[in-house]
């Protein structure tokens, strides 16, 4: 198992350096991606998201902190899609409305 040199100085696995791609990627997209656990709960944004809503990853990911984005009108429409993809481990796409940093 080869290992690289993070630039920390510290040998990184490639199981560490695939993640270090992917966020390297995520963040050069122009679109919001985040990645969640298996129990649905947010474990990164990238930084559109942040960019977007003026929120720093540790409020979006505090206690559902990236749902209080959410309009109003779409948060209960929003949970229940999320909550059935995750039931059904079926893939979802959907649109919905969030306040930006600028309101």
């Amino acid at each position: 198992m080869a290992e690289t040199a993070h630039s920390s100085g510290r040998e990184i696995g490639p199981l560490e350096q695939g993640e270090a791609e992917y966020r390297t990627l995520a963040n050069a997209l122009p679109q919001i991606i985040f990645t969640c656990d298996p129990e649905g709960r947010l474990e990164w944004v990238n930084d559109r998201w942040i960019e977007l809503t003026g929120l720093s990853l540790e409020r979006t990911l505090n206690n559902k902190g990236g749902l209080g984005v959410v309009h109003p009108d779409d948060r209960e429409e929003v949970t229940r899609r999320w909550v059935e993809a995750l039931a059904t481990s079926t893939p979802c796409e959907f649109e919905y409305r969030v306040r930006t940093r600028s309101g």
